[in-house]
């Protein structure tokens, strides 16, 4: 379809609805409102959620309580954050960027946020403590989450005060091991890796593949998509 004619549809459609404006411009509608100045835009009643909204300047457009936006993008959330500082091992450092790469983050804070947000909803389903075993039992994986001398890589990021409370009990529940590498890595393997991969040669090796492999077998990667 030539572009004018996906044009005109858009204005010629007769509701606001973001979701349902992109998709009349694209079958891949995550990264479309990306960078796009939505300031004055209604936004009330709106499901925004899994659309990547970064850099959109949503504080100057119209929401209300019915708008649902995923957190890291969402403004009402972020007037609720506090900076944290925090250490975490070159290997973790280097899963970070490598995955912020794949997504497409042009900030690497948005990457740590995503990430720590991810793993925190996974202690809400059963999922959780199946990926901290994973972690447990693969020696790669351990040496870089467990505590150490070798986290010395620094970074301060906005969090909201879910994310702060659970990895403060992260910590608390998991002593030998550096809430902040396992969170991250937890949310890295626990993204990319979906359970139907999570078999045949893939699971006999389970113990000794590393972080890369998980960020091979990324969905992100065929689709370039959240």
């Amino acid at each position: 379809m030539h572009w004018l004619d996906v044009a005109s549809d858009i204005l010629k459609a007769q509701t606001g609805d973001l979701r349902q404006l992109a998709q009349l411009a694209t079958n891949d509608i995550t990264n479309f409102y990306e960078g796009q100045n939505l300031a004055g835009c209604d936004l009330r009643g709106q499901d925004l959620r899994g659309l990547n909204l970064a850099n959109c300047n949503l504080g100057a457009a119209l929401i209300d309580d019915r708008t649902k936006i995923d957190s890291i993008y969402d403004p009402r959330v972020q007037l609720h954050e506090n900076y944290i500082s925090f250490k975490i091992s070159p290997a973790v450092e280097d899963a970070v960027i490598k995955f912020a790469n794949i997504v497409g983050y042009r900030y690497i804070a948005w990457a740590y946020k995503h990430l720590f947000n991810r793993f925190r909803r996974r202690t809400q389903i059963s999922q959780f403590e199946f990926y901290i075993s994973i972690i447990k039992n693969n020696k790669y994986l351990r040496d870089i989450c467990i505590k150490s001398d070798k986290d010395t890589y620094s970074e301060t990021i906005l969090v909201s005060h879910d994310t702060m409370k659970f990895l403060e009990q992260l910590s608390i529940k998991e002593p030998e091991f550096n809430c902040f590498n396992l969170s991250l890595v937890g949310a890295i393997i626990s993204k990319d890796i979906r359970f139907n991969q999570l078999t045949g040669r893939f699971m006999d090796n389970i113990e000794s593949i590393e972080l890369d492999d998980f960020l091979k077998l990324s969905k992100f990667n065929s689709t370039g998509t959240e």
